[in-house]
Protein backbone atom coordinates (compact mmCIF):
# COMPACT_ATOMS: atom_id res chain seq x y z
CA UNK A 1 0.00 0.00 0.00
CA UNK A 2 2.83 2.37 0.89
CA UNK A 3 4.55 1.62 -2.43
CA UNK A 4 1.35 2.45 -4.33
CA UNK A 5 0.97 5.77 -2.51
CA UNK A 6 4.60 6.68 -3.24
CA UNK A 7 4.11 5.85 -6.92
CA UNK A 8 0.98 8.02 -7.11
CA UNK A 9 2.77 10.94 -5.47
CA UNK A 10 5.72 10.63 -7.84
CA UNK A 11 3.44 10.62 -10.85
CA UNK A 12 1.89 13.88 -9.67
CA UNK A 13 5.26 15.68 -9.50
CA UNK A 14 5.53 17.95 -12.56
CA UNK A 15 8.47 17.54 -14.90
CA UNK A 16 11.01 20.29 -14.08
CA UNK A 17 10.92 23.17 -16.56
CA UNK A 18 14.11 23.55 -18.56
CA UNK A 19 15.97 26.70 -17.63
CA UNK A 20 19.22 27.87 -19.16
CA UNK A 21 22.00 30.37 -18.73
CA UNK A 22 23.06 31.73 -22.09
CA UNK A 23 24.61 34.61 -24.00
CA UNK A 24 23.40 35.92 -27.32
CA UNK A 25 24.34 38.45 -30.00
CA UNK A 26 21.83 40.82 -31.60
CA UNK A 27 23.43 41.85 -34.85
CA UNK A 28 20.81 44.42 -35.77
CA UNK A 29 21.03 46.52 -32.61
CA UNK A 30 24.63 45.49 -31.84
CA UNK A 31 23.91 44.13 -28.36
CA UNK A 32 25.41 41.32 -26.30
CA UNK A 33 23.00 39.83 -23.76
CA UNK A 34 23.34 37.47 -20.83
CA UNK A 35 20.26 35.60 -19.61
CA UNK A 36 20.13 33.55 -16.42
CA UNK A 37 16.74 31.88 -16.10
CA UNK A 38 17.69 30.51 -12.68
CA UNK A 39 18.88 33.83 -11.25
CA UNK A 40 17.32 36.54 -13.50
CA UNK A 41 18.66 39.28 -11.25
CA UNK A 42 22.07 38.52 -12.79
CA UNK A 43 20.93 39.33 -16.35
CA UNK A 44 22.71 42.06 -18.29
CA UNK A 45 22.68 43.70 -21.71
CA UNK A 46 25.59 45.73 -23.11
CA UNK A 47 26.42 47.54 -26.32
CA UNK A 48 28.75 45.65 -28.64
CA UNK A 49 30.75 46.82 -31.67
CA UNK A 50 28.86 46.82 -34.96
CA UNK A 51 27.81 43.43 -36.26
CA UNK A 52 28.40 41.02 -33.36
CA UNK A 53 27.96 37.43 -34.48
CA UNK A 54 30.11 34.54 -33.24
CA UNK A 55 30.24 33.61 -29.52
CA UNK A 56 32.84 31.43 -27.77
CA UNK A 57 33.54 30.81 -24.11
CA UNK A 58 37.16 31.44 -23.08
CA UNK A 59 37.84 29.86 -19.71
CA UNK A 60 34.94 30.09 -17.27
CA UNK A 61 34.32 33.81 -17.01
CA UNK A 62 35.13 35.34 -20.39
CA UNK A 63 33.06 35.53 -23.57
CA UNK A 64 34.75 36.09 -26.93
CA UNK A 65 32.62 37.50 -29.74
CA UNK A 66 33.30 38.48 -33.32
CA UNK A 67 32.24 41.82 -34.70
CA UNK A 68 32.44 43.25 -38.19
CA UNK A 69 35.91 44.71 -37.66
CA UNK A 70 37.46 42.11 -35.37
CA UNK A 71 36.72 40.60 -31.96
CA UNK A 72 36.08 41.57 -28.35
CA UNK A 73 36.02 39.95 -24.91
CA UNK A 74 33.52 40.49 -22.10
CA UNK A 75 33.42 39.51 -18.45
CA UNK A 76 30.62 36.98 -18.07
CA UNK A 77 29.61 38.18 -14.62
CA UNK A 78 29.44 41.91 -15.32
CA UNK A 79 29.26 42.33 -19.10
CA UNK A 80 32.28 44.64 -18.97
CA UNK A 81 34.39 44.71 -22.13
CA UNK A 82 37.94 43.60 -21.27
CA UNK A 83 39.61 43.44 -24.73
CA UNK A 84 38.95 44.48 -28.30
CA UNK A 85 40.67 44.36 -31.67
CA UNK A 86 39.65 46.34 -34.76
CA UNK A 87 40.89 47.00 -38.27
CA UNK A 88 39.75 43.92 -40.19
CA UNK A 89 36.94 43.40 -42.72
CA UNK A 90 33.70 41.42 -42.64
CA UNK A 91 34.73 39.28 -39.68
CA UNK A 92 32.15 36.59 -38.88
CA UNK A 93 34.10 34.21 -36.63
CA UNK A 94 36.54 34.56 -33.74
CA UNK A 95 38.43 31.61 -32.24
CA UNK A 96 40.90 31.73 -29.34
CA UNK A 97 44.00 29.56 -29.75
CA UNK A 98 45.91 27.86 -26.94
CA UNK A 99 48.75 30.34 -27.56
CA UNK A 100 46.48 33.24 -26.61
CA UNK A 101 46.28 34.48 -30.19
CA UNK A 102 42.91 34.84 -31.90
CA UNK A 103 41.74 33.69 -35.32
CA UNK A 104 39.45 36.07 -37.20
CA UNK A 105 37.45 34.67 -40.10
CA UNK A 106 37.04 37.61 -42.48
CA UNK A 107 37.37 38.75 -46.07
CA UNK A 108 39.97 40.43 -48.30
CA UNK A 109 40.04 41.09 -52.03
CA UNK A 110 41.56 37.61 -52.61
CA UNK A 111 38.79 35.73 -50.81
CA UNK A 112 38.04 34.30 -47.39
CA UNK A 113 40.87 35.33 -45.11
CA UNK A 114 41.80 33.94 -41.71
CA UNK A 115 43.82 36.43 -39.71
CA UNK A 116 45.79 35.24 -36.69
CA UNK A 117 46.27 38.21 -34.36
CA UNK A 118 48.09 38.64 -31.06
CA UNK A 119 46.80 40.41 -27.94
CA UNK A 120 47.82 43.76 -29.41
CA UNK A 121 45.71 43.10 -32.50
CA UNK A 122 48.77 42.69 -34.71
CA UNK A 123 48.43 40.15 -37.50
CA UNK A 124 51.07 37.42 -37.13
CA UNK A 125 49.79 35.03 -39.79
CA UNK A 126 47.32 35.03 -42.65
CA UNK A 127 45.57 32.20 -44.50
CA UNK A 128 43.60 32.89 -47.68
CA UNK A 129 41.04 30.63 -49.32
CA UNK A 130 41.29 32.17 -52.75
CA UNK A 131 38.18 32.77 -54.81
CA UNK A 132 35.75 31.89 -52.03
CA UNK A 133 33.59 34.48 -50.29
CA UNK A 134 32.25 35.24 -47.81
CA UNK A 135 32.84 33.08 -44.75
CA UNK A 136 29.75 32.87 -42.51
CA UNK A 137 31.28 30.96 -39.61
CA UNK A 138 34.25 28.71 -38.96
CA UNK A 139 35.53 25.89 -36.76
CA UNK A 140 39.17 24.99 -36.24
CA UNK A 141 39.45 21.21 -36.13
CA UNK A 142 41.84 19.22 -33.92
CA UNK A 143 43.88 18.42 -37.03
CA UNK A 144 44.55 22.12 -37.56
CA UNK A 145 42.24 22.20 -40.58
CA UNK A 146 39.47 24.77 -40.92
CA UNK A 147 35.80 23.90 -41.42
CA UNK A 148 33.69 26.77 -42.73
CA UNK A 149 30.56 27.68 -44.60
CA UNK A 150 30.62 29.94 -47.67
CA UNK A 151 27.75 32.27 -48.44
CA UNK A 152 28.52 32.84 -52.14
CA UNK A 153 25.08 33.10 -53.85
CA UNK A 154 26.40 31.08 -56.79
CA UNK A 155 27.90 28.26 -54.72
CA UNK A 156 26.67 27.78 -51.17
CA UNK A 157 28.76 25.08 -49.58
CA UNK A 158 30.56 23.70 -46.57
CA UNK A 159 34.29 23.40 -47.05
CA UNK A 160 37.26 22.06 -45.12
CA UNK A 161 40.70 23.45 -45.81
CA UNK A 162 44.14 22.46 -44.65
CA UNK A 163 46.10 24.90 -42.44
CA UNK A 164 47.35 26.70 -45.57
CA UNK A 165 43.89 27.30 -47.04
CA UNK A 166 43.77 24.50 -49.63
CA UNK A 167 40.28 22.95 -49.92
CA UNK A 168 40.40 19.25 -49.04
CA UNK A 169 36.65 18.56 -48.72
CA UNK A 170 33.45 20.22 -49.90
CA UNK A 171 29.73 19.55 -49.73
CA UNK A 172 26.95 21.61 -51.32
CA UNK A 173 24.34 23.20 -49.07
CA UNK A 174 20.71 23.90 -50.06
CA UNK A 175 20.70 27.36 -48.52
CA UNK A 176 22.82 30.01 -46.84
CA UNK A 177 24.30 28.49 -43.68
CA UNK A 178 25.33 31.10 -41.12
CA UNK A 179 26.99 28.49 -38.91
CA UNK A 180 28.76 25.14 -39.10
CA UNK A 181 30.07 22.59 -36.61
CA UNK A 182 31.52 19.09 -36.82
CA UNK A 183 30.54 16.77 -33.99
CA UNK A 184 32.84 14.21 -32.39
CA UNK A 185 31.45 11.42 -34.59
CA UNK A 186 32.27 13.37 -37.75
CA UNK A 187 28.74 14.52 -38.50
CA UNK A 188 28.41 18.13 -39.58
CA UNK A 189 25.55 20.31 -38.35
CA UNK A 190 24.61 23.31 -40.49
CA UNK A 191 21.47 25.47 -40.55
CA UNK A 192 19.62 26.26 -43.78
CA UNK A 193 18.66 29.85 -43.04
CA UNK A 194 15.23 30.54 -44.51
CA UNK A 195 14.72 26.79 -44.88
CA UNK A 196 14.05 26.74 -41.15
CA UNK A 197 15.95 23.53 -40.50
CA UNK A 198 19.30 22.30 -39.24
CA UNK A 199 20.92 19.58 -41.35
CA UNK A 200 23.05 16.67 -40.17
CA UNK A 201 25.51 15.84 -42.96
CA UNK A 202 27.86 12.87 -43.14
CA UNK A 203 31.36 12.78 -44.63
CA UNK A 204 29.99 11.98 -48.10
CA UNK A 205 27.86 15.13 -48.03
CA UNK A 206 24.61 13.20 -47.54
CA UNK A 207 21.93 14.66 -45.30
CA UNK A 208 21.20 11.98 -42.72
CA UNK A 209 18.84 13.87 -40.38
CA UNK A 210 17.16 17.23 -39.87
CA UNK A 211 15.78 19.16 -36.93
CA UNK A 212 13.41 22.08 -36.84
CA UNK A 213 11.22 22.74 -39.86
CA UNK A 214 8.61 25.42 -40.43
CA UNK A 215 5.91 22.93 -41.44
CA UNK A 216 6.63 20.63 -38.51
CA UNK A 217 6.58 23.47 -35.97
CA UNK A 218 4.16 26.13 -37.27
CA UNK A 219 3.49 27.50 -33.78
CA UNK A 220 7.15 28.36 -33.26
CA UNK A 221 7.17 30.96 -36.06
CA UNK A 222 10.55 29.86 -37.35
CA UNK A 223 11.89 32.51 -39.72
CA UNK A 224 15.58 31.76 -40.31
CA UNK A 225 17.78 29.38 -38.35
CA UNK A 226 21.07 31.22 -38.07
CA UNK A 227 23.17 29.26 -35.58
CA UNK A 228 23.24 25.91 -33.81
CA UNK A 229 24.67 24.45 -30.61
CA UNK A 230 24.67 20.76 -29.73
CA UNK A 231 24.29 20.27 -25.99
CA UNK A 232 25.91 17.47 -24.01
CA UNK A 233 22.59 15.57 -23.93
CA UNK A 234 22.38 15.68 -27.73
CA UNK A 235 19.66 18.33 -27.87
CA UNK A 236 20.09 21.09 -30.43
CA UNK A 237 19.70 24.78 -29.57
CA UNK A 238 19.17 27.14 -32.51
CA UNK A 239 18.98 30.90 -32.96
CA UNK A 240 15.80 31.92 -34.79
CA UNK A 241 16.78 35.10 -36.63
CA UNK A 242 13.78 37.40 -37.08
CA UNK A 243 15.08 39.65 -39.83
CA UNK A 244 16.81 42.98 -40.35
CA UNK A 245 13.80 45.10 -39.45
CA UNK A 246 11.58 44.92 -36.36
CA UNK A 247 8.10 43.50 -36.74
CA UNK A 248 8.38 39.72 -36.83
CA UNK A 249 7.61 37.89 -33.61
CA UNK A 250 8.55 34.44 -32.38
CA UNK A 251 11.05 32.69 -30.12
CA UNK A 252 14.58 33.98 -30.44
CA UNK A 253 16.08 30.66 -29.33
CA UNK A 254 14.65 27.12 -29.50
CA UNK A 255 15.84 23.73 -28.24
CA UNK A 256 14.94 20.49 -30.04
CA UNK A 257 15.47 17.00 -28.68
CA UNK A 258 16.54 13.96 -30.72
CA UNK A 259 12.93 13.33 -31.75
CA UNK A 260 12.71 16.92 -33.07
CA UNK A 261 10.36 17.95 -30.29
CA UNK A 262 10.69 21.55 -29.11
CA UNK A 263 11.49 21.24 -25.39
CA UNK A 264 12.52 24.84 -24.63
CA UNK A 265 12.31 28.27 -26.19
CA UNK A 266 13.01 31.85 -25.21
CA UNK A 267 11.46 35.07 -26.46
CA UNK A 268 11.90 38.60 -25.15
CA UNK A 269 11.37 41.43 -27.69
CA UNK A 270 12.12 43.97 -24.97
CA UNK A 271 15.70 42.71 -24.70
CA UNK A 272 16.58 42.05 -28.33
CA UNK A 273 15.27 42.64 -31.81
CA UNK A 274 16.72 39.46 -33.24
CA UNK A 275 19.41 36.96 -32.26
CA UNK A 276 22.11 35.92 -34.69
CA UNK A 277 23.76 33.53 -32.26
CA UNK A 278 23.12 31.95 -28.87
CA UNK A 279 25.48 30.02 -26.59
CA UNK A 280 24.02 27.99 -23.73
CA UNK A 281 26.40 27.81 -20.77
CA UNK A 282 26.19 24.20 -19.58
Amino acid sequence: MIRILIAVVLLQIPVPEIRHRFVGTDGETSKLIYVDQIHPEKDWTVDAPKGPRDIRLVGEKTVLISHRGGAAEYDLETGKQTWIVNGYKEVQAAIRLATGNTLLGGLTEKGITIHEVDRDGKEVRRVVVEGRRPVKNMQRLDSGNFLMTCGDPAKKSAIETDPEGKIVWEAPLPGPADDIKRLDDGTIVAPTGSGGTALYIDRSGKVIATRGGKDLHPDLKINWIAATQTLKNGNLVVANWLGHKPGLTGPHAIEFDAANKAVWWWEDPKRVQTLHNVLVLE
